[in-house]
């Protein structure tokens, strides 16, 4: 029997082999899970989201490291 999928990605940094200009790092990113799950998927999103005081919309750690770099880590879990 077969079962439907669903599959979320995403990128980060630049896929250039120019490294005197450009960043060294490309990152993906994958989430695969059965379709039937997604909304259990997105509850336990959520609660990490709300755990670590993520913003809404797409999660950027981008936010979350100038917090931690200014000592405003609002989870107290940020290394100093």
């Amino acid at each position: 029997m077969a079962q439907s999928i669903t599959a979320f990605a995403d990128e980060f940094g630049n896929n250039s082999f120019d490294f005197q200009t450009q960043g060294s790092h490309f990152i993906i990113a994958t989430v695969i899970t059965k379709t039937e799950n997604i909304d259990r998927l997105r509850e336990d999103i959520n609660e990490i989201r709300r755990k670590h005081n993520f913003q809404t919309g797409e999660i950027k750690s981008s936010s979350r490291a100038e917090s931690c770099q200014a000592k405003a880590c609002p989870t107290g879990h940020c290394q100093t």
